[in-house]
């Protein structure tokens, strides 16, 4: 099966085979393998998905003529992400299982959590939330057998994220707070930031708005420690999101366009997007009304163009967006 399944989703067959190359040729080969996987990564973040798949099928055939299962299932994980970019969901999952089996051929128990969370990834990608959530739970059990805290902690996180998505906020909670245990023990910048923005968002929800600010502060200040400008810009727009819901127009306008800034600066158009929505909500007010229809309709098209196929949202509402705006232009000029 998994032989058939690679097939599918690379044109390769699969297996594990002995290196027959002489080192200097195994060096030259494994240097074009991670080139492959480089080129497939700026392909995907491009949203050149096709072009990306193409680049993971030859990393794939090179880390197979390496003998490298373990990196043969690095490759099919990332293809199988680029399928659900283009619609293929079959060959999505085919990519994923067969990563799987390659993980946990190569890696025991470890290699078996990795492929766990990857299929539940996917999973996730798709809306199916319950089976995501199953799976990430057997990961973590792995995880937690294997005493490998680090791990456990990022799988929590996961968890907890999914458990956020189906509205099951108090599990969610637990399952970040227990993610924080973890991380005073074996400190992580990313891993902190993505826990107490978690939080942040559950908190939120729950109304608790002085204690959703004080989480995504938090979360602001470990991702700029880790260097990751898309969760500071993420982490900026929520704590827009806080203001706006205390009346701080102002404020949440001028957080929406400090987070704008980085986004435009790292090509994040699915971060634009969130930015130009929270910029249109501050601005509904008279004298801004214009600017911000225009806005919420400039993000709608962002969006739009940066959902997988499958999350595509009804075309109706675009059409709505821009009637609306085209009237509003209409009506101002003829005053």
């Amino acid at each position: 099966t998994a032989s058939r399944d690679v097939r599918k989703c690379t044109g390769h067959s699969t297996g594990i085979r002995a290196v027959t190359a002489t080192e200097p040729e195994v060096v030259m080969l494994a240097a074009a393998a991670r080139q492959k996987l480089d080129q497939g990564r700026l392909h995907a973040r491009a949203g050149e998905h096709l072009a990306a798949v193409a680049e993971f099928k030859e990393a794939y055939a090179l880390y197979e003529q390496l003998g490298r299962p373990w990196d043969q299932a690095r490759a099919l994980r990332m293809s199988a992400v680029a399928q659900g970019f283009l619609a293929r969901r079959d060959e999505a999952f085919s990519c994923a299982r067969t990563a799987l089996e390659l993980a946990r051929a190569s890696g025991g128990k470890a290699g078996e959590a990795v492929g766990l969370r990857n299929l539940a990834a996917l999973h996730g990608f798709y809306g199916e939330s319950e089976r995501a959530l199953e799976l990430h739970q057997r990961a973590s059990t792995i995880l937690r057998t294997l005493d490998d805290l680090p791990g456990l902690a990022s799988s929590t996180i996961d968890t907890a994220n999914v458990l956020l998505r189906l509205r099951r906020h108090d599990e969610a909670r637990t399952e970040y707070e227990q993610a924080l245990e973890i991380y005073s023990v074996f400190p992580d910048h990313a891993g902190l930031a993505a826990a107490h923005q978690g939080l942040g968002v559950v908190c939120r929800r729950a109304s608790e708005n002085e204690k959703a600010v004080g989480q995504f502060e938090l979360a602001l200040e470990q991702y700029r420690l880790a260097g990751d400008q898309r969760g500071e810009a993420r982490t900026l727009n929520n704590l827009g999101v806080c203001c706006r819901a205390q009346g701080q127009r102002d404020s949440a306008q001028a957080l929406d366009e400090q987070a704008l800034a980085i986004q435009q600066k790292i090509d994040d158009d699915a971060g634009v997007a969130r930015s130009l929505w929270g910029l249109s909500r501050s601005l509904r007010r008279p004298g801004s009304l214009f600017r911000s229809l225009s806005l919420a309709w400039k993000a709608a098209g962002l969006d739009e163009a940066n959902r997988p196929p499958h999350e595509k949202v009804q075309r109706g509402f675009l059409g709505a967006l821009r009637t609306t705006r085209t009237r509003w232009l209409e009506r101002e000029a003829d005053r």
